[in-house]
């Protein structure tokens, strides 16, 4: 995950909240890596970059959809936590409910 709130609420790459979705319909455990942000008590605190929409609706200078269609382009989307089975941090595995006890253990030691 590119961003990790403290409420378990994830943001990563536009297409990891339908990969989320899907593996929840289909019954498989969805699980992201990374380090919950300490900054981020919620969904609320993750900044969505919103990038041109000009670059959605053309190609090449070219435009590719019929006059009046309006797009957005995000540069991430969020994955709510009752989508999510765990988190791999270096401390461990959470579920996304307990990632506040992220902050209050100590670092295992890897190398």
């Amino acid at each position: 995950a590119d961003s990790i709130a403290r409420d378990g609420h994830i943001a990563n790459k536009v297409g990891t909240f339908q990969i989320a979705i899907l593996a929840k319909y289909f019954g498989i455990p969805y699980y992201t890596t990374g380090i919950p942000d300490a900054d981020k008590m919620s969904k609320d605190d993750i900044v969505i970059e919103m990038r041109d929409t000009e670059l959605v609706l053309n190609y090449r200078g070219i435009r590719n959809t019929v006059d009046g269609v309006k797009a957005i382009y995000p540069s991430f989307d969020v994955v709510p936590p009752h989508l999510i089975s765990g988190i791999v941090t270096d401390k461990g595995v959470y579920v996304p409910y307990t990632l506040n006890e992220y902050f209050n253990q100590d670092t295992k030691q890897f190398y």
